[in-house]
């Protein structure tokens, strides 16, 4: 098999060749889908306010909040590593491959968790069937991440919004003739593996650069290229791992101290974040292969790109957080109804969260960029020690909204750390790439002059 090339990135031309789509209609095609994906999840969860009890919402809650971080770990952040890899060092069924394994040996380390937080044999088996949903969902993932390499845009916003909606007209189907949880979960596995095998695989098999294989047979064959890139992911999944586990450690205290209930109340006031959050993704996700290839060969137009994004995402936060200030209360009882509206302090306090975070994830994708990985795992760190602190203060005195203001110090922090050290190494950038590998003397490293 033909060895990829080492060559430095200015000596050789970029991953994509066709001509490149504006940066403008790469956003707004993944903008709007990230838009309809959130509106969709929220519709969903409207419909578990108003079919189901406070109690199942709360188990719904704690079963994402149980598999979100163990699934995150697993991804590794492939989806990134996939879309920044300028050099080609790995194949797609590389990264696909390791996708594929993790995410399959994390649906009974899922399980076993929701054991250890719920007697009940529903809220378990809730907690694995959500485990499997984003298992699948992963796998669309992986292709996403061929797709975002090769700026297949469009690609992934069919496949997103496809996705989004045969979801959320089953689960809203299933909970109205049903009223069962456990049958709504196990109509969005059935949704998301529809969509898998129907579009994202015939798509991929259908673009002009078109993977050589999927999987990777023998597994011999390819076992080095896997094993270095799962060290390569490791720092990124322990970084994703703890930034879902840190922004869950609020909902772990409110289980504990208040019951489900009251993280049902939390889970509802704070799902409201995912549009926000979808918005910032897709505006990262835009970005990411432009920014890996100016980085390397043009750091000025990387630096101007990279702070436009910053500019777009702090002044959406800044809507986010003054519409949830002046009329939270009003939309919380159009939504989901007179018990929840007054939880508007909560959720005017989770939004400005999530406005904080979704700047602190634009600074993570240029260090991830710049493959600086070791940082952002000591900063999700040092976030999670302060939210595990902060719920322990706040949820026994202030409940919901304890637990809101614990989730606003986490992003505080996580921010303030990782800002910093993005604009350091954005500073002091050499048109040079990082290694990838300290091992690996055949990846061009980074020179020690700055």
């Amino acid at each position: 098999m033909q060895k990829p090339s080492m060559d430095p990135p200015e000596s050789r031309p970029p991953a994509t060749q066709a001509v490149r789509p504006a940066l403008r209609t790469s956003f707004a095609w993944l903008l709007w889908s990230g838009v309809f994906y959130g509106l969709a999840q929220w519709s969903i969860l409207i419909v578990m306010t108003r079919a189901l009890s406070v109690e199942d919402v709360g188990t719904y809650t704690l079963a994402l909040a149980i598999s979100a971080p163990i699934m995150m770990f697993s991804g590794l952040q492939l989806r990134t590593l996939q879309a920044t890899d300028s050099l080609s060092i790995f194949e797609f069924a590389d990264f696909y491959t390791l996708r594929l394994l993790l995410s399959t040996a994390s649906v009974p380390v899922v399980a076993m968790t929701a054991s250890l937080f719920s007697r009940t044999g529903h809220a378990v088996l809730v907690c694995t069937l959500v485990a499997v949903a984003k298992a699948v969902e992963s796998q669309s993932d992986a292709v996403h991440g061929y797709f975002q390499r090769h700026e297949a845009i469009r690609l992934i916003a069919y496949s997103v919004m496809l996705k989004a909606a045969l979801s959320a007209l089953v689960m809203t189907v299933v909970l109205i003739l049903t009223n069962s949880l456990v049958i709504a979960v196990t109509s969005e596995v059935l949704a998301f593996a529809t969509i898998f095998f129907a579009f994202d695989l015939r798509r991929l098999r259908g673009l002009p650069e078109t993977p050589r294989r999927i999987l990777v047979v023998p597994w011999a064959e390819s076992r080095r290229r896997i094993r270095r890139l799962a060290r390569q992911g490791f720092p990124l999944g322990l970084s994703a791992g703890a930034s879902s586990l840190r922004m869950n450690v609020p909902r772990y205290f409110l289980q504990a101290q208040a019951g489900a209930a009251a993280l049902g109340f939390f889970g509802a006031v704070s799902y409201l974040n995912i549009a926000l959050g979808r918005v910032v993704l897709a505006l990262n996700n835009a970005a990411a292969a432009r920014l890996s290839d100016s980085f390397y060969s043009n750091p000025a137009q990387f630096k101007r790109l990279f702070w436009r994004v910053v500019g777009v995402i702090a002044l959406l936060g800044i809507v986010a957080i003054a519409v949830s200030a002046l009329f939270g209360t009003e939309l919380l009882h159009i939504f989901y109804g007179q018990a929840y509206s007054r939880y508007s302090l909560a959720f005017a306090i989770s939004i400005t969260a999530a406005a904080a975070g979704g700047v602190a994830s634009t600074f993570e994708l240029a260090l991830t960029v710049a493959r600086r990985l070791d940082i952002q795992a000591a900063a999700g760190l040092a976030a999670l020690l302060t939210g595990s602190l902060a719920s322990a203060l706040l949820v026994p005195k202030w409940g919901v909204s304890g637990g809101a203001c614990a989730l606003a110090a986490i992003h505080f922090v996580h921010l303030a750390i990782i800002a910093g050290a993005a604009t350091i190494e954005i500073r002091r950038r050499g048109p040079r790439p990082v290694s990838l590998s300290n091992g690996d003397k055949n990846v061009p490293e980074e020179s020690t002059a700055r």
